[in-house]
Parts: C-alpha cells; structure tokens; sequence
C-alpha cells in the first residue's frame, strides 16, 4: 500500500513480491485498501505540511543572508523560495486578501475626503492643487491689482 502511495507501478509492486500484477491490482482496488490509503495520504500531507511550517524559519533566514549579500547560491535561494511559497500560514486567504485591501483602500479614500474637505474650509473655498512636497516653480499666481 505504502509503495503504491509513493507512485510505484502494480507491475513494480508485483514483481518485488513475486505476485502476479492483477492481484496486486485487486487488492488495491478493494475499497478498504482504498479507504487506508486516503486516510495515510492525509497523514502524510499533515507531515509534510509540519515540515514546511518548521523549515520556513531557516528558509526566511536564507532569502535575508541572499539579501543582505552573505549568500550568494541561487539554489539555495530558490529552495528557500520555494518552500516558503508552501507555507499554508503564509498564503494569502483567497476570500480575505482583496476584500482586506478594498477596505483599506475605503478607509484611506474616506480620510484622505475628510483632510481635503478641513483643508478646503480652512483655506475659505480656495483649494490648493499643488502635489504635495512639490515646489510652486516658476508660475506665480498674477498679482492683485488693487495691491498696488
């Protein structure tokens, strides 16, 4: 069963213990073998699945030192990668990644309204378009007449 979940052939399986493939065929369709075997692939993801999470500290360790110019293998780099891309604690949830950011989006959309409107009613209806930390530049504003 063990062998059959590691992807050897039945033809492999028979041969190691001098059966005939179809009985090995057999015994791996029976529903009880199937039912075993789902239930020790489920295991075995679960044991993968705790590896991942216990390497990804080493993993984060590698991509800082590629970073930071310590380490300079690629493969290292793209190991380390790629087990932190299967960090399921790592992995954005499908549902809450955009409905986070349009809320945040909303949010910041929302004070960036209200600190236009308080700096529109400050300035009595004249409002500044200049970007901020831009300089005004050569154009000045035309000066009042009536200053004279």
């Amino acid at each position: 069963m063990l062998r059959a979940l590691e992807g050897q052939s039945p033809e492999a399986i028979a041969e190691l213990y001098d059966l005939e493939p179809q009985t090995i065929k057999n015994i791996l369709s029976s529903p009880l073998v199937q039912q075993e075997m789902l239930r020790l692939q489920g295991e075995m993801g679960k044991d993968i699945v705790a590896k991942v999470k216990a390497r990804s500290h080493e993993a984060l360790e590698t991509v800082t030192d590629v970073m930071r110019g310590e380490v300079h293998s690629k493969l290292r780099l793209d190991a380390a990668r790629d087990l932190l891309d299967r960090n399921p604690d790592l992995q954005p949830k499908k549902d809450e990644g955009l409905s986070a950011i349009g809320a945040g989006m909303g949010e910041w959309l929302v004070r960036e309204l209200a600190k236009k409107r308080n700096e529109r009613e400050a300035s009595n209806g004249v409002t500044d378009i200049t970007p901020e930390g831009a300089s005004p530049g050569p154009l000045q504003p035309p000066a009042d007449p009536s200053e004279g």
